[in-house]
């Protein structure tokens, strides 16, 4: 009798506990803030910034510790691009909660976003002091330092980073280019053909091109050579993009050759670039080109949009030649394969002859002032730690002489080792 009532008081016990603890898993109901910030959330992410802070203040004034409103307000001055307004939100919420999360990613994106690296760099760390495994923190501090030309601190990370993770794309791409930016030199050589229709005698050109990642940027010497009309010429150029300044960089370009009726005795060319901001990019320069019997001035300048992996360029160039004015227009799309900037698809349609296009042999001036339409497809992959490979084809409808067309079918191929 005694053991049965200590089996029914230890049933009774354990059903109480049962009870007790599935009380303490039932969710705890949303709460009015909760219901707001959700709302302020579907503004924000459908681009109604100004409405989503005008929530999030309701929220904040109500519960003074409700952070999570503070940093989405920050996210969307930084979408905005009001970096200054985000630090302030975002380092009141950090001093308040130094864990919290969500604050310290935003705080390394507001320094990657507003090109302050320095700050980026500065903020991973702190972030990697709390979660010092965190996958995300790792990848922005190695993208930070890439940034500021730290690769050798870079490439431990991503390397451990990509073993253990191999499925991450981003991170994979992003270790090719440190590990590109680390290979200082690059050779080239090239090789272009063209054949015609009706039938004329083919052109050929091969180049040959080493190029140095210097500090102040790029600087590439090329020599060409060209057989065309049955005669051959030769054409030594320089290249250079210093950078000047953040999203400031310039085009210096400078080529000779000597008597002959295939490439322009002597040119220059230079523009400078600008970033906007947003994936906006704007340029303006020239060209000058000087034949044995003519001299040809070419005003130039781009209209660039960077969308996630896709590039897309509008380019004019406007030609004074003796005896007038010609135009030229080209539209290229590019997509970068998986955000490398050696994996390219590249699409480009023009109209008009331009002295930039080095599948066109300009000779004499003349060429520029006929009418042509162009199309080209362009695709390049590294297929090895040290080698790129790139190929491409292309068809013009070109005015060779005063109301008489031609097609021409170019194509060619690229093989460059870095190192």
């Amino acid at each position: 009798m005694r053991k049965g009532i200590v089996y029914i008081l230890f049933a009774a016990c354990m059903i109480i506990a049962i009870r007790a603890f599935a009380q303490d898993e039932t969710p705890v109901p949303m709460t009015r803030s909760d219901s707001l910030f959700q709302q302020a959330r579907e503004l924000a992410f459908t681009n109604q910034y100004a409405a989503a802070r005008s929530m999030c203040r309701k929220i904040i004034k109500k519960d003074t510790a409700y952070h999570d409103a503070e940093v989405l307000m920050a996210r969307t001055y930084s979408w905005e691009q009001r970096y200054d307004s985000a630090r302030i939100l975002l380092q009141k919420v950090i001093k308040a909660r130094k864990k919290h999360y969500d604050a310290l990613d935003a705080m390394i994106d507001v320094g990657l976003w507003s090109l302050k690296n320095d700050e980026a760099l500065k903020a991973a760390d702190q972030a990697l002091a709390q979660y010092p495994a965190d996958t995300t923190f790792l990848y922005k501090k190695a993208k930070a330092l890439h940034l500021l030309d730290r690769d050798k601190e870079a490439l431990p990370i991503l390397q451990d980073f990509v073993k253990k993770y191999p499925e991450s794309s981003n991170a994979k791409a992003l270790l090719s280019e440190v590990e590109d930016a680390m290979m200082k030199n690059r050779f080239g050589i090239h090789y272009i053909y063209d054949f015609f229709t009706p039938n004329m005698p083919t052109w050929n050109q091969v180049s040959i091109e080493y190029q140095r990642d210097a500090n102040i940027g790029p600087i590439i010497g090329r020599l060409n050579y060209a057989k065309r009309f049955n005669k051959t010429a030769t054409q030594l150029e320089f290249d250079a993009y210093p950078h000047i300044s953040k999203g400031t960089y310039f085009y210096f370009n400078m080529g000779f050759s000597g008597p002959n009726d295939v490439f322009p005795r002597f040119r220059v060319g230079a523009e400078v670039f600008q970033a906007l901001g947003k994936g906006f990019e704007l340029s303006i320069g020239f060209r000058h080109l000087t034949f044995d019997s003519t001299r040809v001035m070419v005003y130039t300048g781009t209209a660039s949009y960077y969308y996630k992996n896709y590039l897309f360029t509008f380019r004019p160039y406007i030609s004074f030649i003796q005896g007038g004015v010609s135009k030229a227009f080209t539209l290229m799309g590019r997509y970068y394969i998986d955000g490398s900037i050696n994996d390219y698809v590249t699409v480009l349609a023009g109209t008009g002859n331009s002295p930039d296009d080095h599948l066109q042999i300009i000779n004499q001036g003349q060429d520029l002032t006929l009418h042509s339409t162009n199309f080209y497809f362009d695709y390049q992959r590294r297929i090895a730690k040290h080698f790129i490979l790139r190929g491409f084809f292309g068809f013009a409808n070109e005015e060779y002489k005063i109301s008489k067309f031609r097609s021409r079918n170019s194509v060619g191929g690229s093989l460059y080792y870095m190192f």
